[in-house]
């Protein structure tokens, strides 16, 4: 009796997927803390130059496409090992996989983006190329993380 109390009051319950909001929150946070930290060391430290840009601008500007892009080829270098059960039990073409990781990426990218844009806009750095080139970014960056990743799954 004593061994099942735990799973009689929950402290054993498993834990529950993370949500909407939480992928959210982690995906906005990431990039804050890294460009607070990347502006504080090589910004108010270092003192590297940005040609005129805020360097919390500037750091977000490459934090943004870098984590997506990181992301995205790390699970997806992971995926097959990760889903051997599914793909052992269920015949389908196997770059399915990676690649549903990557399009995965994307809702990444899109909050990363609004953060940078809303970033460039108080500021006041926004300019419509921003808008134009990110289709353009984000298609290099998918190609680039499916192939190195189907390589290294």
């Amino acid at each position: 009796m004593p061994d099942q109390l735990p799973i009689m009051f929950g402290s054993a319950a498993p834990q529950a997927e993370p949500n909407f909001f939480d992928r959210i929150a982690s995906t906005v946070q990431s990039p804050l803390f890294m460009m607070g930290a990347f502006s504080l060391i090589f910004g108010k430290i270092a003192r590297m130059p940005t040609d005129g840009l805020p360097y919390s601008l500037f750091y977000l500007a490459a934090l943004v496409p870098w984590n997506t892009f990181a992301t995205a080829l790390s699970q997806s270098a992971l995926s097959m090992e990760s889903n051997a059960q599914l793909i052992s039990k269920v015949y389908f073409p196997r770059v399915v996989v990676p690649g549903g990781i990557i399009c995965g990426s994307f809702l990444d990218f899109a909050i990363g983006f609004v953060l940078l844009n809303a970033v460039s806009i108080v500021y006041g750095c926004w300019t419509p190329y921003l808008l134009a080139l990110a289709p353009f970014l984000l298609a290099i960056q998918a190609m680039t993380a499916f192939g190195i990743g189907l390589v290294l799954a």
